[in-house]
């Protein structure tokens, strides 16, 4: 997967920009395209409504910090510390579009975990008469 490096990498310390590109690296060879990590995000956020997923127009991943995460993409010989991917998305629903944000690690507990609260959501819903 094609993960990037913030466009404000100037705010970062040196070792906040080695956990990033750390991170980047180790996804390098992950097959999961970024519209596939977008749909279960989306999903996500529309649970408990009676909305659907009918398309992901764009979706990116660019690499972060998440305080939440600790060598998630590394180990110890190869730390990432708190390096993680935002996945970015815009999707067209049933009812309208949905705008969401969410780190590839709360991504992974899809099934097993609720992280729609972690998520970053705008929901722009159709207007019916």
């Amino acid at each position: 997967m094609k993960v990037t490096l913030p466009k404000d990498i100037k705010h970062y310390t040196g070792y906040q920009i080695d956990d990033m590109k750390a991170v980047i690296k180790a996804q390098k060879d992950d097959d999961s395209s970024i519209k596939e990590w977008a749909e279960y995000a989306v999903r996500e956020a529309l649970k408990d409504t009676d909305d659907y997923l009918k398309e992901i127009v764009t979706a990116t991943a660019e690499a972060s910090l998440n305080r939440r995460a600790w060598n998630a993409y590394g180990s110890d010989d190869e730390p990432t510390g708190r390096g993680d991917v935002w996945i970015r998305a815009l999707a067209e629903t049933g009812d309208g579009f949905i705008r969401v944000g969410a780190y590839l690690t709360d991504i992974w507990k899809t099934g097993g975990e609720d992280y729609k609260h972690h998520e970053y959501i705008e929901y722009f819903k159709r207007v019916r008469d």
